[in-house]
């Protein structure tokens, strides 16, 4: 009874409540640590000056071992248990550093993806800095976005298989995630190669980037079946060779001459993508047409007036030159005519003027003689 006594003497009245934030995590106030114990702490290693904080320290080790085990097991049979004993922290750590095991899945993620996508987004940047007016080529475009992935891959193999095995384990949750933090990546590349290859219709540019991913993973996943198969003769090293093989790769594909196929749906008997891309190819033929047509008619319009023009000063010549004739002709007749005419008559007048007086004289002559004659017999006669 004396024992019972002195022990429940030592017992406190009211028992310690564990202050919580807002947000139902452990307060690190008053030297409550993430084991729930106080003065207890995530990290058994002592701080030594100059080391990082604790607390960042465990939480990197964390990280690490998520990633490693996640690559190894998979996320959904990997445990908090587990994870915590290999980072050689306590149980209660990971919900005190980040909630909950889909928060932690989630920063394994976020700490490797969002410094590729903002390297990807700035090689994208100096490559369009680079091109000026013009959108940059394919291969630069695809340059930009494999680049900081194939680096990546050196550097931690295990997050890329962590990514290979996200696309076959059913956590829809995850995937949502996953493809919402290549939002902004996605957005900026898919303007960048429509502005690159107009002429690929949306559809078929969709499926071709499709593509190119499922390469790219499988490049992450399945490089040792490629140096099997190939004896030795296709090697991951170094990592430029293999960026150029998927770069070359990738552009043949997406500037592939698109080829629409026609799919029975409903009474139409064509797809809505088939109707939509030959509507678009018949407005361009149509524009092009009407252009064509502006350009003739213009050109046309500067030919036949420059044509007219020298056609009318030729033909004016040559009319001018007949018409001159004829008219000379037919005026040189006519002052002829009436010339010859008036000259005609005043040559006869005179003429006939001067032969009148010349007969008339002659006349008055021999008529004169004669009378004399005649008179100078009679008077003869009379005088004998």
């Amino acid at each position: 009874m004396l024992f019972l006594k002195s022990a429940s003497s030592k017992r406190p009245s009211k028992p310690h409540r564990r202050p919580r934030s807002s947000g139902g995590q452990t307060r690190p106030e008053s030297g409550w640590g993430p084991s729930g114990r106080r003065g207890a702490s995530a990290n058994p290693v002592p701080a030594s000056p100059g080391a990082a904080p604790p607390e960042k320290d465990t939480k990197n080790r964390l990280l690490d071992a998520a990633e490693e085990l996640f690559a190894e097991n998979g996320i959904h049979a990997t445990s908090l248990r587990s994870i915590t004993s290999r980072a050689q922290a306590n149980l209660a750590a990971v919900n005190y550093h980040f909630g909950s095991k889909e928060a932690l899945t989630e920063a394994v993620f976020k700490r490797h993806l969002d410094p590729i996508n903002s390297e990807r987004i700035e090689l994208l940047n100096r490559a369009e800095r680079a091109a000026g007016h013009r959108p940059p080529s394919v291969k630069e475009i695809l340059h930009s976005f494999f680049d900081p992935t194939i680096k990546l891959w050196r550097e931690h193999p295990a997050f890329m298989r962590i990514l290979g095995r996200l696309q076959f384990e059913p956590n829809k949750s995850l995937h949502v995630f996953y493809l919402s933090q290549f939002s902004e990546v996605l957005a900026r590349f898919k303007a960048a190669v429509t502005r690159a290859i107009p002429r690929v219709p949306l559809r078929d540019l969709f499926w071709r980037m499709h593509f190119v991913m499922g390469a790219m993973v499988h490049t992450w996943t399945c490089h040792s079946d490629l140096e099997y198969v190939s004896e030795g003769l296709c090697t991951v090293e170094p990592h430029e060779a293999v960026l150029d093989q998927i770069v070359v790769f990738s552009d043949a594909g997406l500037r592939a001459r698109s080829r629409v196929i026609a799919r029975p749906r409903g009474k139409v008997g064509r797809s809505v993508d088939s109707v939509q891309g030959n509507r678009r190819r018949a407005a361009r033929r149509a524009a092009r047409r009407r252009a064509a047509h502006r350009v003739a008619r213009r050109t046309g319009q500067r030919t036949d007036k420059r044509t007219g023009q020298r056609t009318g000063q030729r033909t004016g010549q040559r009319t001018g030159q007949r018409t001159g004739q004829r008219t000379g002709q037919r005026t040189g007749q006519r002052t002829g005519q009436r010339t010859g005419q008036r000259t005609g008559q005043r040559t006869g007048q005179r003429t006939g003027q001067r032969t009148g007086q010349r007969r008339a004289q002659r006349r008055a002559q021999r008529t004169g003689q004669r009378t004399a004659h005649r008179t100078g017999s009679r008077t003869r006669g009379e005088r004998s």
